[in-house]
Formats: C-alpha cells, sequence, structure tokens
C-alpha cells in the first residue's frame, strides 16, 4: 500500500510539473497575441477606411472568377 502511494504521489509531482509548464506556455503565449492585436490595431487604425473596403472587394471578386 506504501510503495502504491508512494507511485501516486510521483505522478501527483510529475503532472503537476507538466501543469505549471503548460499554465506558463500558455501565459507568454496570451503576452504575445496581446502584442500582435495592439500591433494590427495599430496598423489598422492608420489604414483609410475606402481603401480597406476597396481591398476587400477587390479580393472578394477575385475569389469568385
Amino acid at each position: 500500500m506504501t510503495w502504491e502511494n508512494g507511485q501516486l504521489e510521483i505522478h501527483l509531482r510529475v503532472s503537476q510539473a507538466a501543469l505549471h509548464a503548460s499554465e506558463e506556455e500558455a501565459s507568454a503565449i496570451q503576452v504575445r497575441l496581446a502584442k500582435f492585436d495592439t500591433t494590427v490595431a495599430g496598423k489598422m487604425s492608420s489604414m483609410n477606411a475606402s481603401i480597406q473596403i476597396s481591398t476587400i472587394f477587390i479580393l472578394i471578386v477575385f475569389l469568385f472568377l
């Protein structure tokens, strides 16, 4: 019984370490996405709306040709 408890504790520690690593990776990805969102928002706000609409329209037209 004590051997089994020891094995369960080892598995628990390994699982906790994997969870911690996954949480750190997710946090790093969230930071990268936030920076990307800021970059995209800055670029989008600097473009003229009519140019955006025209570009999208042209791309849609080419998709259906």
